[in-house]
């Protein structure tokens, strides 16, 4: 069999006393959680009922029109709220109609899946669960299968912030691939931007499997499976995906996810009947990549005191002080690649983020991780599965520090490829999963009159955003692209302060954005959400940051938008009315209709 049970399992003489103990435990339990947690998101796997469960979206499926550039979709309105209270903008001028400034209730954050002591006592369940005994197990009938209990209401911790919907539903890896796909059609097979932006990007790895693990002939255990999705091209050498099948968790290091600097985590696995091929010690591994690789132990049977049915994926972030959204991207990316490579439902996927906890600041992106991935829950550095766990499907994405936002020269502006379906479907993908952004895609209730001066603080890259702001509404006033006493109509322009706003919140103020402007800083990368062909980015480089810092240029590209900027030796140097008039000429023609009288 794949797996051999060793853990201590109920004699039949003493079955009816043990699930009187388990039963007694889970009502314990239960009445602890139901204290500490009123809201338990529901869960489609549980039976249970309960009122306090986070509802259900109805519906949500994400369309391309191709020539329309946006996507419409339908989803439940019925959302929970957010901690975030008050005007986060910096013009009073802004529209108040457009702000919604509901005051919400508090969030008691310290932990989005629950107390370590509560997991820990409540995770293993030794009573086994009928039904089980069939042939997807390859083996065993003694083999316990603990997952009705990893995915119950009670193991899920808090209920997550914000007013998200129950995350994607079933079917959006396959829509998002189909998206992709026509999104590649202009694309040149096997040209650089075809491979490392499109549908080929995805379809090459799945063609180009490395396969580590060799099978043992005439074993009496089904072999384990080990393999690794190998992307190539890319600048900086090949990137591994790799994926264990019917694996068991040896060793994995807590502390180290105390280390936020480094990109390795140390998990060791051990497989069954089938030995790690001579290329694990010939290929060039990196980060956690080559530890995992090289440390996997050999055993001709498995001992699992857990199975875990569902795929899990481990990543160590990159970016975690919460201020640069341009690594947070990074990150994303490199995970929702790996879900569209394995080809896995999001609703199926339970993500383990080794090197974060719960003391960390959530920032804004965040809020986008943990609704793509809500129906199994996020697991932070000190929530990892106890050694013995056995794995049905256990993935590692490539290291962070690099990835398709920033490779293939993305930080010096990749501009050779004028279209880049990877970011479009992701920037979609994203957008759809709030539920108060149904709207936007092309939908948005109100048109795109919004110009959009992202405020920076952190010196030497500062300057006096409302002095800006200022001008430049000064000047659309002048121009007759603004109209005293008749706020409905014309072009205004506002500071932009995204920190510390809900991740859905921003997602609105940028669907009504026609020019976003601001000092060349990671705070740029909200240009990925700005809308194809009713949207531009004028960058402005000063001090330490000069036009050789392309980050922006490649999403600009890639996304389709225009783009133009300015340069000063001093960032307190540019002018007032030179940079109005620069932002003036950005503004797209195809918003005007909508904008002016």
């Amino acid at each position: 069999s794949v797996f051999s049970q060793t853990t201590t399992t109920a004699a039949t003489t003493n079955q009816t006393k043990t699930k009187q103990n388990n039963n007694n435990n889970k009502r314990q339990n239960k009445k602890k959680k139901k204290k500490m947690d009123p809201q338990t998101p529901h869960d489609s796997s549980s039976t249970s009922s309960s009122s306090a469960r986070l509802p259900r979206a109805l519906a949500l499926a994400i369309g391309m029109v191709l020539g329309g550039g946006f996507v419409a979709y339908v989803a439940s309105t019925t959302t929970m709220k957010s901690p975030c209270e008050g005007n986060f903008f910096k013009s009073e001028d802004f529209d108040e109609d457009f702000v919604e400034d509901e005051p919400l209730p508090d969030h008691d954050d310290d932990n989005l899946r629950g107390s370590k002591e509560d997991f820990d006592a409540d995770f293993v369940e030794d009573e086994p669960i009928p039904g089980h005994e069939n042939e997807n197990l390859r083996g065993s009938k003694q083999v316990i299968v603990s997952v009705a209990h990893s995915e119950s209401e009670e193991a899920r911790g808090p209920a997550l912030p914000g007013p998200m919907i129950s995350g994607p539903p079933d079917g959006t890896t396959k829509q998002m691939l189909s998206e992709l796909r026509a999104l590649s059609v202009d694309l040149t097979p096997g040209s650089k931007c075809s491979t490392w932006y499109g549908i080929e990007m995805i379809e090459k790895q799945r063609q180009k499997i490395l396969e580590v693990c060799e099978p043992i002939a005439d074993s009496d255990s089904v072999p384990s499976k080990v393999y690794c999705y190998s992307r190539d091209p890319f600048d900086l050498g090949t990137r591994y995906t790799c994926v264990f099948e019917d694996a068991e968790l040896v060793d994995y290091r807590p502390e180290f996810w105390k280390k936020p600097t480094s990109a390795i985590h140390y998990t060791k696995l051990a497989v069954q009947s089938c030995t790690m091929g001579v290329n694990v010690m010939k290929i060039s591994w990196d980060g956690w990549t080559e530890y995992t690789m090289r440390h996997v132990e050999e055993r001709p049977r498995l001992e699992c005191r857990d199975v875990v049915e569902h795929p899990v994926i481990v990543y160590t972030m990159w970016e975690l002080a919460g201020h640069n959204l341009y690594e947070q991207m990074g990150d994303y990316f490199t995970v929702l690649e790996a879900v569209l490579t394995m080809q896995v439902e999001f609703s199926d996927v339970e993500l383990f983020l080794t090197n974060i906890d719960n003391k960390m600041p959530a920032y804004p992106i965040f809020d986008a991780w943990r609704t793509a991935f809500s129906r199994r829950g996020i697991r932070m550095g000190h929530e990892w599965y106890k050694n013995g766990t056995c794995f049905r499907k256990i993935a590692f994405p490539p290291v962070p520090g690099v990835s398709t936002i920033s490779g293939n020269r993305g930080r010096s502006g990749q501009t050779s490829c004028r279209v880049g379906p990877i970011f479009r479907v992701i920037s979609l993908f994203t957008r759809s999963l709030f539920v108060q952004n149904q709207t936007i895609h092309g939908l948005s209730e109100k048109p795109r009159c919004r110009l959009a001066l992202l405020h920076r603080t952190e010196p030497p890259r500062t300057f006096d955003s409302a002095s800006y702001v200022d001008e430049l509404n000064n000047r659309l006033l002048a121009k007759k692209l603004q109209f005293k006493g008749h706020e409905e109509e014309g072009y205004k322009a506002f500071v932009f302060d995204p920190r510390g706003v809900p991740l859905y919140k921003n997602l609105r103020i940028l669907s009504r954005v026609a020019v976003l402007f601001g000092i060349h800083g990671a705070g740029l990368a909200h240009s990925l959400f700005l809308q194809e062909g009713h949207s531009a980015l004028l960058e402005l480089y000063c001090a330490d940051r000069q036009a050789g810092n392309g980050h922006y240029k490649t999403i600009v590209a890639m996304m389709g938008l225009s783009y133009s900027s300015l340069s000063s030796t001093m960032c307190k140097g540019f002018d007032p009315g030179v940079v109005a008039g620069a932002a003036i000429k950005l503004i797209p023609e195809t918003t005007k209709a909508d904008c002016l009288p």
